[in-house]
């Protein structure tokens, strides 16, 4: 009697086991397939070089800015975040086109989500002291040459998902040389020669001066017009940033399902035991 209930327990616990934890690790499964395709889509951001007093959207800074304010702007969902970097590098040209070999100085990433809409990048500590070039992306990748590709003009416009970027300053100014110490040249003292007597000189006759004709004005010289800069390099993706679902999301979910469906297990051999002992007590 007893090792038949027993047994009846365990295959009925068995059947139920493998007939409910089914469901747990399809459910789970689903929903972490789920989270995978849920990138949170992008969010636009904003930037500012002045501190916030006023904020822009334009793919190109304007001016060297090694300090630079983001926001997102709308709603952002409570599980995604959003990185945000701002690097610098030195370069061979004022422009994109004749930025030549980078070499990469510095960054700087900052996390945005719901709670935290804005921060503030400062890399003024890498500033290219000559030519150079400052990017402002959607991601926290370091593109040193090392990691992640160096940029270069044309065929590797690393990093990607800019929001916006510069490229400017000057050449740096040539190593000065200094001139070789000598000694002062030794003075020899002046000879004392008797002195002569200049014989008497006579004024040449006077002469009215000739008036030479009036010199012709040279036409005005036109200001050639300024060189029409290399093309930028615009942003690729309008200042949207792609989003990341938090750690948080994914297993929440899995664990509300595992939890409904271990009750519903328990439930289930409960009601098993029940049905299996009412005609041992009918007898």
């Amino acid at each position: 009697m007893q090792r038949s209930l027993i047994g009846s327990v365990a295959t009925g616990l068995g059947v139920g086991a493998l007939a409910l934890i089914g469901p747990i690790l399809v459910a789970g499964s689903a929903h972490a397939a789920d989270d995978a395709k849920n990138n949170c889509g992008s969010a636009r951001v904003e930037w500012s070089i002045d501190g916030g007093k006023t904020w822009s959207s334009a793919g190109l800074l304007g001016a060297l800015a090694t300090k630079v304010s983001v926001r997102i702007v709308g709603e952002v969902p409570k599980s995604c975040s959003y990185k945000v970097s701002l690097a610098a590098y030195s370069a061979d040209g004022s422009t994109w086109k004749t930025s030549g070999t980078q070499r990469y100085l510095g960054s700087k990433t900052v996390t945005l989500d719901r709670d935290h809409k804005s921060a503030a990048l400062d890399i003024s500590k890498h500033a290219p002291p000559c030519f150079g070039q400052i990017d402002l992306y959607g991601n926290d990748k370091v593109f040193d040459g090392k990691a992640n590709p160096l940029p270069h003009y044309p065929d590797a416009k690393y990093p990607l998902d800019m929001i916006a970027g510069w490229n400017g300053g000057k050449a740096c100014a040539p190593p000065t040389t200094k001139p070789p110490t000598t000694a002062p040249p030794t003075t020899t003292p002046p000879s004392t020669a008797p002195p002569t007597t200049a014989p008497p000189t006579t004024a040449p006759p006077t002469t009215p001066p000739t008036t030479a004709p009036p010199s012709k004005s040279a036409p005005p010289t036109s200001t050639p017009e300024a060189t029409p800069s290399d093309e930028q390099r615009p942003p690729s993706t309008a200042a949207n940033v792609p989003g990341r679902l938090a750690q948080t999301g994914a297993s929440s979910g899995i664990g509300r399902i595992a939890g409904a469906s271990a009750a519903v297990l328990v439930a289930g051999v409960g009601a098993m035991l029940l049905l299996r002992r009412r005609p041992n007590n009918s007898r």
